[in-house]
């Protein structure tokens, strides 16, 4: 047997199959020095108080409200997650600039080094800094959507046809615009085994993506599907003018995700050390405006305990801890540790090669 991790997705409103929540716990250490260009400094960290819009329910049809959360970390932990400040940082400051550094891909929650979105299920927090998706969860238990790249969204009254307005001006971090066409494409390499996406099989009942305009994306289901709209919520939005070109087959394991790969999220790429870390910078044409912080840096660690270390040692202000971790971590000064529920699900996968495991009277 092997040991599998993979993000919940269902609950954060719906995934796969009811399967049982763990906890995951998150260190952040917000310092008041100023921000340096090294990765290893421990800048001042800023945030940014967040609104959003919750969908409405109309007869036959959801709509999302626009959403207006800003980018840049949030100023309550979402479920799921465990986040430290220390006191000396303000947490509504608003002062613009510096460098968070943190071990995002710390833990089961993590895909350090992972950086096709096709084929992870896990390190979604670390991605979402430079990707995006037609929609969101706006809310902590994961219940509610709202468009992100979606301006508005509807679904038919058979729940057979959904219909995305896209929002207009939406730029690719390389400066091309962001239309329908990059959603029909995005789906499409969803939708092939061959490409390593992990949600080909969530995306059999779509038969096709219409685009009628550059800013209208209509899905076409085959057969109804409840689950619909949560699995859209995990759909990374792909740039169709950069991976077009390239095979789906080659897309799984080629080297486009980890020299320059182009998002429309908040941060882009800017600087990749491999087994060291990966270094985005604020996105100046983000659509919700510029985030507040200047560069993100995600640091790796070869053992999740060099994380903890580096946190004590102010190297980081971020990262993930075990539960034994938490409870040392809580009695020191400086840090301060918060819990809940995770939307990582850690479960035993058979390997079906192995022909002793195969017997279904060795799996009974």
């Amino acid at each position: 047997m092997d040991w599998r991790e993979q993000r919940h997705p269902r609950h954060r409103g719906a995934r796969l199959a009811p399967l049982c929540i763990g906890f995951m716990l998150l260190a952040l250490v917000l310092t008041a020095c100023g921000g340096e260009t090294a990765p290893t400094t421990t800048p001042a960290v800023p945030t940014r108080a967040a609104t959003t819009g919750a969908p409405t329910t109309g007869a036959g049809s959801t709509t999302a409200a626009p959403t207006t959360a800003p980018s840049g970390m949030p100023t309550a932990a979402p479920a799921g997650m465990t986040m430290a400040t220390t006191a000396a940082a303000p947490a509504t400051t608003g002062v613009a600039g510096g460098t968070l550094t943190g071990g995002f891909n710390v833990g089961p929650g993590g895909a350090p080094q992972q950086f096709n979105p096709l084929s992870v299920g896990a390190g979604y927090m670390w991605l979402e800094k430079y990707y995006s998706k037609l929609l969101v969860y706006s809310d902590t238990t994961f219940t509610k959507l709202q468009g992100e790249n979606a301006e508005s969204f509807t679904a038919s009254a058979d729940a057979k046809t959904y219909t995305f307005k896209l929002r207009p001006n939406i730029k690719w971090h390389d400066g091309m615009p962001f239309t329908s066409a990059d959603v029909q494409f995005s789906m499409a390499m969803a939708q092939d085994p061959t490409t390593g996406s992990v949600l080909s099989s969530r995306f059999k009942s779509v038969q096709e993506v219409q685009t009628p305009d550059p800013l209208t994306a209509i899905v076409v289901l085959s057969t109804a599907n409840a689950g619909m709209l949560d699995s859209l919520a995990y759909l990374w939005m792909l740039p169709k003018h950069a991976l077009g070109s390239i095979a789906p087959k080659d897309l799984a394991k080629n080297a486009y995700w980890s020299m320059n790969p182009v998002g429309t999220g908040p941060f882009k790429w800017s600087k990749y050390v491999p087994d060291q870390y990966l270094e985005l910078v604020a996105n100046d044409a983000y659509w919700r405006g510029r985030p507040k912080l200047d560069k993100l840096i995600d640091r790796y660690y070869k053992e999740p305990g060099s994380a903890l270390i580096a946190l004590r040692k102010g190297e980081i202000q971020f990262t993930y801890l075990t539960a034994d971790e938490a409870d040392s971590a809580k009695k020191e000064a400086g840090i301060t540790v918060l819990s809940g529920p995770s939307q990582v699900t850690n479960y035993v996968s058979v390997n079906l090669q192995d022909p002793r495991l195969a017997d279904v009277r060795v799996r009974q």
